[in-house]
């Protein structure tokens, strides 16, 4: 006999039961290999200075950066996330955009090659008060086939306004990971 039946565990907690087979092993999936990169510190500290027109400045500044190696992983899946704190302090009323831009280069290329951009907006509303605002993105290659070695750098490129600038400045904190999955079972 090979169906299956619910044994009832611990009958007061029905989510830790588990399924059986008739033989009273256990049939879940088997886990897969997984791999988790991390890094998290103090990114940057900028001066910002949007005075004079078209109010942009450019930094194309690395935040952080996480190489990864999934050559023992038939099927590689990723998902690469930041989550931090943005805090710009100005020394007037601005309304300002802030441009972020996730970089892929891999193996011995030294090429950075653009995967995904982030736009920020942050209305200071108060002169010389900090404004912290939590920023938080994730991105997941799906049709770009992962190569064994690659490296993913996040980018500070630009902050902007569209009104009359200000100086300041803007501090960037956080957390940049990748987690790896083999999707292969």
């Amino acid at each position: 006999m090979n169906s299956l039946f619910k044994l009832d565990i611990n009958e007061k907690n029905p989510i830790c039961n588990k399924y059986y087979d008739c033989n009273k092993n256990c049939i879940h999936p088997t886990p897969g290999k997984v791999f988790l990169k991390h890094t998290n510190n103090n990114l940057i500290k900028n001066q910002i200075n949007l005075t004079t027109p078209p109010y942009t400045q450019t930094f194309n500044q690395p935040i952080a950066s996480v190489t990864i190696d999934t050559a023992c992983f038939c099927k590689p899946k990723l998902l690469i996330n930041f989550v931090g704190i943005l805090t710009t302090t100005t020394k007037s009323f601005l309304v300002l955009t802030n441009t972020f831009t996730l970089f892929k280069t891999c193996k011995d290329s030294k090429i950075l090659q653009p995967v995904a951009t982030y736009n920020f907006n942050v209305i200071n509303t108060v002169a010389s008060f900090p404004n912290s605002q939590t920023i938080k993105f994730d991105y997941s290659p799906c049709d770009d086939p992962c190569e064994d070695c690659c490296s993913y750098i996040l980018e500070f490129t630009r902050v902007s306004s569209i009104f009359a600038g200000s100086s300041g400045s803007i501090t960037i904190n956080g957390a940049f990971s990748v987690l790896g999955v083999d999707s292969s079972s």
